[in-house]
This record gives structure tokens, C-alpha cells and sequence, in this order.
């Protein structure tokens, strides 16, 4: 962590408000409700203030965040995982440190 970081309330109270924010927009599965999230946050810095990606893109990225995010409840985590696999992704994001190491794609 950055020594020179401050921390004051008024940021830990923005940063909870996004976290439950974020968690309400995830656990709808509504893509809609998703992109209408990122958008309010970019007004705070929090994304960046560009066009976002594909609605399939966004989709796959809500759904496999679902299953990341350990304040989800189970039931949409599992909802979730299920989309993935029968849409032929991996639930949740797989990071293979090792592979990566070795070909040169991914910066750790």
C-alpha cells in the first residue's frame, strides 16, 4: 500500500457506498442495471471515461464477477457459474501464474 495515501471517512464511506452498489448491480444479472453502475461510477473516477464494450462483452463480465465477488449470495454465484459453463466460458476468472510467466502475455 501507498504510504502516502490518506485515509479519511469520506473516502471509506464512497468506497462502501460503490461496494454495495456494485454487489446490487452484480446480483441482478441484469446487464442493463450493470452498465447503468458503471456509468454513475465513471462520473467518480472509479472506471474509465470511455465507451464500454460490447453488451456480450459487459454480460460475461457481470456474470463471471458474480461468481468472483464473495459477498454474493450462493445462490446467484452458482445461477452464475451455471450461465458461464453452458455458454462454454470457466466459472469465475482463472489466473495461471506459472503459465503466464513463461510466455510473456499476461504482466502479473
Amino acid at each position: 500500500m501507498n504510504g502516502n495515501r490518506k485515509k479519511t471517512k469520506g473516502n471509506d464511506a464512497l468506497f462502501d457506498r460503490w461496494r454495495s452498489e456494485r454487489d446490487k448491480a452484480v446480483a441482478s444479472l441484469d446487464v442493463g442495471k450493470f452498465k447503468a453502475f458503471i456509468k454513475k461510477w465513471q462520473m467518480f473516477g472509479a472506471y474509465a471515461k470511455k465507451p464500454l464494450p460490447p453488451d456480450n462483452v459487459v454480460e460475461i463480465t457481470m456474470y463471471k464477477m458474480a461468481c468472483e465477488i464473495t459477498s454474493m449470495p450462493e445462490s446467484v454465484a452458482l445461477k452464475a457459474a451455471k450461465w458461464l459453463v453452458e455458454r462454454g466460458y470457466i466459472a469465475g476468472i482463472k489466473w495461471d501464474k506459472e503459465e503466464s510467466k513463461n510466455d510473456g502475455t499476461n504482466a502479473e
